[in-house]
């Protein structure tokens, strides 16, 4: 909470330490803020919600006008009057973001609790909860009889989708990503170097698993944190870049081992126009970003909308699988991506349930509702919700692939990060707090 930390002496100074050192623990800091302050977060501009989901769109326009394969269908004009339309549903819901009063949906409380206390019950919580995924992924292990990279390099028929038990294997996955991303704001926020050790297993495991959408999320929620608590300076956008070519080869080479990259070429049909000598990531890469556009066209000329107020096909992805298969019929599920120009490329982009359920109304009105939600978290300032904001910073810049608001693998990050959360202070970095102390809600 950035905006009332002037009200409090910073952990370290002398007027914290008049009067005890909240952030010891025996003499000893409980982490390195507790001598230097912690980082508080930064707002760049390019981070806002309608910024982010603003480029992000504006550069599948472009990519798509390039042409560079031969299923690109519809005229780059089509692609962007959608875009107008749907940056002018995100406006307002940005701007209606802004308009409601700050303390209906942030009210000022303060907690009684020392920052150090919270930080150890944070960190207490934290390894209990990645034990708990040890063990039921131990179990994954063994129901699924193997995990899919040892099926990839022994010539066997399972696929990652074979792997994990239905419906926890998701929230599982949703579990880890909350546990390194909380664990990556530690780490930058507090100095804690061991906490850096979370998010590169995070990696690794996607990579064990061979989910490249699992990397994707979470390489991207790293980004976002990453950004609010550093400033980015020349060497680090040089170091940004290289790291992005460097995803790009590894997104290929992933997707090689599970395609084939010969078979992907096949599919993908590159046009003369496209360079030969570009690594397979980048032919991943545009293919991807270019053709889930390309499939919602598709679907606005080819499906008439249900015009159904309760949205099924958007809403059905956060149901449990099993809940799901028992709730909603087939023919829905089967429908949820809109209908395809190809079946190799079966993505159309977050979108398509909104169209199939209430038309181009559900599609803007879907822009506008996630811009909202992106908006109200942009204003809050706690550790937690800047967590929180990096999720949904990562869902408003994927809905050029999939509509993450509703998938519940993703979404839930949000109830575990409130969960580990639970009855600590809003910011761990704001030190003890004596009753004389507590500011007026005037001067908060």
């Amino acid at each position: 909470m950035e905006k009332h930390d002037r009200h409090f002496p910073r952990a370290g100074s002398n007027a914290a330490n008049a009067r005890g050192n909240p952030n010891q623990v025996s003499g000893k800091p409980l982490f390195k803020a507790a001598q230097t302050g912690a980082t508080r977060p930064l707002y760049p501009i390019y981070l806002h919600p309608l910024v982010a989901f603003g480029l992000i769109w504006l550069v599948v326009c472009f990519l798509y006008a390039l042409r560079l394969s031969e299923l690109i269908m519809y005229p780059a004009s089509e692609v962007l009057r959608f875009d107008e339309a749907l940056l002018a549903a995100a406006f307002a819901g940005s701007a209606l973001a802004y308009i409601i009063p700050h303390r209906l949906f942030m009210p000022v409380r303060w907690r009684l609790v020392g920052s150090a206390r919270s930080v150890a019950l944070l960190d207490r919580r934290l390894s209990l909860w990645f034990k708990i995924w040890c063990i039921v992924t131990v179990v994954e292990i063994i129901y699924s009889r193997g995990i899919p990279t040892v099926w990839l390099f022994t010539g066997n028929a399972k696929t990652y989708m074979d792997f994990g038990i239905p419906t926890i294997h998701g929230f599982m996955n949703s579990l880890l990503q909350a546990i390194c991303l909380v664990r990556l704001g530690m780490g930058i926020r507090f100095g804690r170097k061991k906490d850096f050790l979370y998010p590169a297993w995070a990696v690794v495991w996607s990579m064990i698993v061979i989910t490249r959408q699992l990397m994707m999320v979470f390489l991207l929620e790293v980004v976002v944190v990453y950004c609010t608590y550093r400033q980015i300076r020349v060497k680090r956008v040089l170091g940004a870049l290289l790291g992005v070519l460097c995803l790009v080869y590894v997104f290929g080479v992933v997707g090689d081992l599970r395609t084939g990259a010969e078979q992907f070429r096949a599919f993908a049909q590159p046009t003369s126009a496209y360079p030969d000598w570009l690594p397979s990531g980048f032919l991943w890469f545009y293919m991807y970003l270019s053709t889930p556009i390309n499939n919602l066209l598709y679907t606005f000329h080819t499906t008439q909308p249900l015009y159904d107020w309760r949205f099924p096909n958007t809403l059905s992805e956060l149901l449990p699988t099993v809940l799901r298969k028992m709730f909603v019929s087939a023919d829905t599920l089967a429908a949820r991506n809109g209908d395809l120009i190809t079946d190799v490329f079966n993505v159309s982009t977050a979108f398509a349930g909104p169209f199939e359920d209430f038309g181009l109304i559900g599609v803007l009105f879907s822009s506008f509702m996630m811009n909202i939600l992106g908006g109200l978290y942009w204003r809050k300032h706690t550790f937690r919700d800047r967590l929180c904001y990096a999720v949904l910073c990562q869902c408003l810049l994927l809905t050029v692939f999939f509509n993450h608001f509703v998938l519940l693998p993703v979404i839930t990050q949000l109830i575990w990060i409130y969960i580990f959360f639970y009855r600590t202070e809003g910011d761990v970095s704001i030190p003890v707090i004596l009753p004389q102390e507590l500011p007026t809600l005037d001067e908060a």
